[in-house]
């Protein structure tokens, strides 16, 4: 089999296939579209955002209860890696200080003793 069949022959048969599969695949997994999931079932409204911003996912953070599977899921999956990778970018704070390092730092601590049960949804403070 030379090259040309292969590209001509196979492949587009072998790329219609895949995209088949992956769209039905897609369709009964439902895996990406978690969060919006959540948020319909709990009548939360992302507004003009994209439903993974950051802010938009910790205003859905603050409608959970701290001990609900979901908040435990996104505080373990979501929001402590990323804000931690976020932190470790602030190493060299002394070349380019950063004014929002205190503030990354701030609420990983919380959420971390959130995650750790330290703090109850009483302890946190409501603006």
């Amino acid at each position: 089999m030379t090259l040309d069949q292969f590209l001509y022959g196979v492949f587009p048969y072998v790329a219609i296939t895949l995209a088949m599969v992956g769209t039905i695949w897609r369709y009964f997994s439902d895996r990406f579209s978690y969060t919006q999931k959540e948020y319909r079932e709990r009548r939360f409204s992302a507004g003009n955002e994209l439903a993974d911003h950051l802010a938009v996912m910790f205003r859905f953070m603050g409608i959970l209860d701290p001990d609900e599977h979901t908040a435990q899921l996104l505080l373990k999956e979501c929001f402590v890696p990323v804000l931690t990778k976020m932190n470790t970018g602030f190493k060299n704070e002394n070349e380019n200080p950063n004014p929002y390092r205190q503030v990354l730092r701030a609420i990983l601590s919380v959420l971390e003793q959130i995650q750790e049960g330290e703090q109850t949804k009483e302890a946190i403070p409501v603006m």
